[in-house]
């Protein structure tokens, strides 16, 4: 089934509201590839709090997710997958 819309909830605002109230999770991959980039958690949430959403995916499979471009504190690009689950 094809996705023909993005919801409309998934936006920088629902980044940002999800992090202030600590609701949302980090993927044991993700950890992994914090680890393997020495990115810390206070980088990568910064980074998606402060990012742009530069992608779309409505038809990610099993949820619809986006790609969050952000900054770490030296200035390097981080990017971010988000799914709303």
């Amino acid at each position: 089934v094809k996705c023909d819309y993005f919801p409309m909830y998934m936006n920088a605002d629902f980044i940002r509201i999800n992090i202030r109230q600590k609701t949302f999770y980090i993927t044991y991959h993700a950890y992994l590839a914090m680890i393997d980039r020495n990115i810390n958690r206070t980088d990568m949430l910064k980074a998606l709090y402060y990012g742009k959403i530069i992608e779309r995916n409505p038809d990610s499979k099993p949820y619809p997710s986006f790609l969050v471009l952000g900054r770490s504190k030296n200035g390097d690009p981080i990017h971010i997958k988000c799914k709303a689950i």
